[in-house]
């Protein structure tokens, strides 16, 4: 019995650990990189999500969770105001983790991103 839970435990913790490390990969800022839409660029925080497209015009805020198939988006938030309460992506990394593609899902026609990791958002301005 007390090997069991021993064993639990540690599988507990693996399964944390792994989730944290993770979620890190997302962390930063992604800039797509196709020509069939606008730009647009998502910056993941530990526990946020900003987008910024039209050139910085558009921005929205949300919280995000993931598991191994997609991101789940809500709250979503331009300025004050809630405009979307969930969005959920499917999302796939390259093998180098640097970049990565997003489907919004239930959606027609299908949207999708492919996206770089940068370093900096170009819709920032450094007046």
């Amino acid at each position: 019995m007390k090997t069991k839970l021993i064993v639990i435990l540690i599988l507990i913790t693996t399964v944390a650990c792994n989730s944290t490390r993770n979620k890190k990969q997302f962390y930063g800022i992604w800039e797509s990189f196709e020509q069939n839409h606008e730009k647009t660029v998502l910056t993941f925080y530990e526990d946020s999500l900003i987008l910024d497209s039209y050139a910085g015009g558009f921005s929205t805020n949300s919280q995000w969770t993931y598991d191994a198939e997609k991101i789940y988006l809500k709250n979503i938030r331009e300025a004050d105001s809630l405009i979307i309460d969930t969005l959920t992506y499917g999302y796939t990394f390259n093998k180098a983790k640097d970049t990565l593609t997003i489907i919004l899902l239930n959606n027609k026609p299908i949207e999708y991103s492919y996206l770089k990791k940068v370093k900096v958002n170009p819709f920032e301005h450094n007046w």
